[in-house]
């Protein structure tokens, strides 16, 4: 596989218990496609539990790149820190408190090698504390019916994005938008052409 295939992943930590947080590593880490490098920021330095974690997770695997905040400064401006250590020709992102199927990226990348698309998301499998499925939540996946979805808020969830670095960095990165940075991105990359 040529090394412009690399996927980097990038998650934000913050207050997650080990147990979240080592099942959502774990989750990309044993992803079918294996390309891949995962970036997490840690946003919470003062949390010497969640820093210990990191280390150890760090330590198991190459693929890990940890950096600490000084101190805490947000999900954007971690998410965008994140973005400048991103080697990848593709960025998928991740939340530090969620599970991805392990075929995720393999499909995503998929996807957008068919040359339709420039930024990929996905369904979600509702799960319980014990992993246990109890819902799906589905979403369009055509281009169109998406852009026309967009007019009242976001279809395309952000913990389950694969696109092209391209696309991120037209964008220079996320904006502080007040809880919907992932809506005000979409509704940016439509606007410049993006085929979601």
């Amino acid at each position: 596989m040529r090394e412009d295939e690399l996927i980097s992943v990038i998650m934000s930590t913050y207050n997650e218990s080990s147990k979240e947080l080592q099942k959502s590593v774990e989750s990309i880490l044993n992803q079918t496609y294996k390309k891949l490098e995962l970036i997490i920021i840690n946003d919470n330095p003062t949390n010497e539990r969640l820093s210990e974690d990191l280390e150890y997770i760090q330590k198991r695997d190459n693929r890990v790149r940890i950096y600490a905040n000084e101190k805490n400064i947000g999900l954007v401006k971690s998410l965008n820190k994140a973005l400048t250590y991103a080697t990848g020709r593709y960025i998928a992102r991740m939340d530090a408190d969620d599970i991805s199927t392990a075929d995720r990226l393999e499909a995503q990348i998929g996807s957008l090698k068919t040359g339709k698309f420039d930024l990929a998301g996905g369904n979600i499998q509702l799960i319980d504390e014990g992993d246990h499925q109890f819902g799906e939540l589905n979403f369009p996946t055509d281009s169109k019916k998406i852009a026309f979805f967009m007019r009242w808020g976001s279809c395309l969830p952000h913990p389950t994005w694969l696109g092209k670095k391209e696309v991120f960095e037209h964008l220079m990165g996320y904006r502080d938008a007040l809880y919907c940075e992932d809506y005000d991105f979409l509704l940016r990359a439509l606007a410049s052409g993006c085929r979601l």
